[in-house]
């Protein structure tokens, strides 16, 4: 689970048709889109992406995700500026929901 956080958090370049449109001269700029953390919930919901897509390929991703049961701590993951929130970013698992199957069909259990 800390690998799919740090990978979400990595800067991505935009560029070509991605690039940024800019307001004011009108053109695509090259930009950095940077996701942070800058404050913490109380009840940290986490869903992650399970089906993969492309023009002509789409399948389950089946690699297996390990995550703690107990104190999972976001602190490393927390933007520096930590006015707002003054409790641990640490979390305890409480719930898990699994499809089983394939992308055609399949069952949830929780």
């Amino acid at each position: 689970l800390d690998d799919c956080f740090r990978c979400l958090m990595q800067d991505e370049v935009l560029e070509g048709s991605d690039a940024y449109m800019c307001e004011k001269c009108g053109k695509k700029q090259k930009a950095v889109r940077r996701f942070c953390i800058f404050r913490h919930p109380p009840v940290l919901v986490v869903h992650l992406k399970r089906f993969s897509y492309s023009s002509s390929f789409r399948d389950k991703i089946d690699a297996p995700v390990e995550f703690p049961l107990a104190g999972l701590d976001l602190g490393p993951l927390l933007s520096s500026d930590r006015s707002h929130n003054t409790s641990p970013p640490i979390y305890d698992l409480i719930g898990v929901c699994n499809h089983t199957g394939t992308m055609r069909g399949g069952h949830y259990t929780s």
